[in-house]
């Protein structure tokens, strides 16, 4: 399945995949937990995973990167 995403999306999904909760991306990527929660609502909205678990095989699997 190819799924588009933004770079920042990409970056996003590899911290998700990882075990990072939002305020740890949030902190790692320099930017705002509510702009991570945002994100990962984005991301949800354009793929069809609808939770993080689900997200993260597929990141695994599928290793986007950015």
């Amino acid at each position: 399945m190819n799924i588009e995403l933004t770079d920042r999306e990409k970056e996003v999904v590899a911290l998700i995949s990882q075990g990072l909760s939002n305020k740890q991306i949030a902190k790692q990527l320099f930017i705002s937990k509510s702009t991570i929660e945002k994100t990962t609502y984005t991301i949800y909205q354009r793929t069809p995973y609808k939770n993080r678990v689900q997200l993260a095989v597929w990141a695994v699997q599928n290793q986007p990167t950015t």
